[in-house]
């Protein structure tokens, strides 16, 4: 495939896209970048917790845990590691919800649960009947270029 080819390839794969389901596509897109994000802080949310897990004096001798520690109201080393390991198990649970929200959203999107009408051409049918949504394509068998 020549380089300057993809351009037009993604406006034609675009195309068998309504407007309706682009504008859904970009909003998954959106969707998919936040849970990236909050997989991200939940996977991070589990070292501090493990460092004062394992060595309680990192406390008071690192500046984010000290702050957090003094901002929390804290009064014993017990109490904080207890709080923090509610918030990395919320983290974990929040970022899980979003994950399995993106998963449903994504599945829906995929088998056509935003289809707009019965004369909608989806991306489900131009898979499943490649040859009544672009009968230029001739047999089903694969070969014909995309036009």
């Amino acid at each position: 495939m020549e380089p300057d080819s993809r351009p037009n390839l993604l406006r034609q794969m675009a195309g068998l896209l309504s407007r309706r389901e682009r504008r859904i596509a970009a909003g998954l897109l959106v969707i998919m970048v936040a849970q990236a994000g909050f997989e991200l802080v939940g996977i991070a949310s589990v070292l501090p917790f493990m460092s004062v897990a394992a060595d309680p004096g990192i406390i008071h001798r690192n500046a984010w845990l000290a702050r957090a520690y003094e901002w929390g109201g804290f009064t014993t080393d017990t109490g904080f590691l207890t709080a923090l390991g509610l918030a990395v198990i919320a983290a974990l649970a929040l970022s899980n919800g979003v994950s399995a929200f993106t998963s449903w959203a994504a599945l829906r999107f995929e088998w056509g649960g935003y289809s707009c009408g019965s004369d909608a051409i989806t991306m489900s049918n131009a898979l499943c009947f490649p040859t009544q949504v672009m009968p230029h394509l001739g047999a089903n068998d694969g070969t014909a270029p995309i036009r």
